[in-house]
């Protein structure tokens, strides 16, 4: 069993704000059709899955204003942005399964301290579709190992 030390739902709605909007980012950019439609799958879990936290009152809807300060580097978007390459998205599948598993671990780690079910229950929903998304990166970041 791998431990979370952060706080769990705080770090869990600063790593899917960032990661939806990187996604988005992403699939707009991005040449390659079938990546784009993985990174919009991607954006698409997060923004469902805010939502349904919003919808089980865990979180209220706010402006880009009083979004959480960006995450470090080994963990948020930022510096992956600013790297990305349309013609070589796979150069980044390493460190967005990296983030992936971090993601995995953090909705596991809120779903066991989370004391409302509407909450629990929009983290049992969502958990198929992110884990879906770190083995379709895997596969990418295998097919880039194997280039």
């Amino acid at each position: 069993m791998t431990l979370v030390f952060e706080n769990g739902l705080p770090a869990l709605v600063a790593l899917l704000r960032e990661g939806r909007d990187y996604y988005r980012f992403a699939a707009g950019e991005v040449r390659d059709t079938e990546v784009a439609l993985v990174f919009g799958y991607a954006a698409d879990c997060r923004a469902r899955l805010l939502e349904a936290l919003v919808a089980a009152r865990l979180l209220q809807h706010t402006s880009p204003a009083h979004d959480p300060p960006p995450l470090a580097d080994g963990q948020g978007y930022a510096l992956l942005r600013g790297q990305f390459d349309p013609a070589h998205p796979q150069a980044q599948a390493a460190a967005l399964l990296q983030r992936e598993r971090h993601l995995l671990r953090l909705v596991e780690a809120v779903f066991r301290t989370e004391g409302s079910l509407a909450a629990r229950r929009a983290l049992k929903d969502a958990y198929p579709h992110l884990h879906r998304t770190a083995v379709i990166l895997q596969r990418l970041a295998q097919r880039r190992a194997a280039a």
